[in-house]
């Protein structure tokens, strides 16, 4: 018996295992591929009164939406026509009765731009907890030269800590509150979900149609 090219019986079952073991190899990886999403928390947007920063303030509390992994932190500065690069380190502090109290993780160090958002990654990998209230905190090495747009946000401080040196403190006790909110936050990487079974379904949908086109094809 003759067969076109193709459409031989064994061809057919051949094409269909394969398209099968192809099918199960991707399903897997897509489903098994983690659903991660970046997020903020903190003040995220520039405020409309100018301020100078003193040499060490954190803000909060802030409490991230979700769980997850810290991954950076980031600031805006802004020019107040004397603006000079200078170096600083942010960090993220726990929470005890509306004060910051214990380092948890902090950043790399880096440099402030001119009127822009200069982002720093965090050394560690610290885990977020969603609800839980926590402090976002910066220190400068040189403050003379730092500015900023502040705005006066419901329920949050800024929290001062005096000292003279360029460092971060292991516990912080501060010094003096205030209103003006400068613009820090930290992003977090979401702890990975499920993907959605809609999305699962219709991923295998479009796959099989097109490596096994017969399969849907009108009998």
């Amino acid at each position: 018996m003759d067969y076109q090219r193709g459409h031989h019986p064994n061809c057919r079952k051949s094409q269909y295992a394969l398209a099968c073991a192809l099918f199960l190899a991707f399903t897997v990886f897509f489903v098994a591929s983690p659903n991660v999403e970046a997020i903020n928390f903190g003040k995220t947007t520039d405020g409309g009164t100018l301020a100078s920063g003193d040499k060490r303030f954190a803000v909060g509390p802030y409490s991230p939406a979700t769980s997850g992994t810290m991954t950076s932190y980031s600031f805006i500065a802004e020019n107040n026509g004397a603006f000079t690069a200078t170096q600083f380190q942010m960090a993220l502090y726990s929470d005890s009765a509306g004060e910051p109290s214990a380092l948890l993780d902090q950043s790399a160090e880096g440099t402030t731009d001119d009127d822009t958002r200069v982002t720093v990654s965090s050394t560690g990998s610290y885990a977020v907890v969603g609800g839980v209230d926590y402090h976002i905190a910066i220190v400068f090495s040189n403050v003379a030269v730092v500015y900023f747009n502040t705005d006066t946000v419901a329920g949050k401080e800024y929290h001062l800590k005096n000292g003279v040196g360029y460092s971060l403190p292991t516990t912080w006790t501060e010094d003096a509150d205030a209103t003006g909110i400068a613009p820090i936050y930290a992003t977090y990487t979401e702890a990975s979900s499920p993907k959605p079974i809609s999305i699962i379904i219709s991923f295998a949908e479009s796959f099989l149609r097109r490596v096994v086109p017969f399969a849907f094809a009108s009998q």
